[in-house]
């Protein structure tokens, strides 16, 4: 069965969760084991690796999540939910570890589904 190249159930039901509890973290805590998480941290990995390989990025984790590095400059993969003006949980971790500041980040919905647009974003062509 072949499935829509935007939709995505897991996000939605993310998306759900947040407008009915504004207190819904979508792993920010870290807990990717409700069924709209559960394997998010494998996919973010392996749809970085693919875009790191595929434009010659190297591959780097900063705490518990996925980011590559790209002319030196330092980039987390991220949820598409995640507030990245206010980081918190895991987040808030993973700025850490790229000294503070990471130079930008790439969420996951868009690394799957719009690589091309990923990669004039990291270069700054709008």
């Amino acid at each position: 069965m072949t499935y829509h190249g935007l939709l995505d159930w897991r996000l939605a039901v993310s998306y759900l969760k947040v407008l009915y509890n504004a207190s819904y973290l979508a792993g920010l805590d870290g807990k990717f084991d409700s069924p709209e998480l559960a394997g998010w941290l494998p996919l973010a990995e392996k749809t970085r690796d693919q875009f790191a390989k595929y434009f010659g990025y190297t591959p780097a984790r900063f705490g518990l999540l996925p980011g590559f590095i790209a002319n030196k400059r330092r980039f987390i993969v991220i949820h598409p939910l995640w507030d990245t003006n206010i980081p918190t949980g895991v987040l808030a971790r993973a700025i850490a570890e790229t000294g503070g500041t990471p130079d930008g980040y790439l969420n996951t919905f868009n690394l799957l589904r719009r690589p091309g647009w990923c990669r004039r974003e990291l270069a700054g062509v709008r």
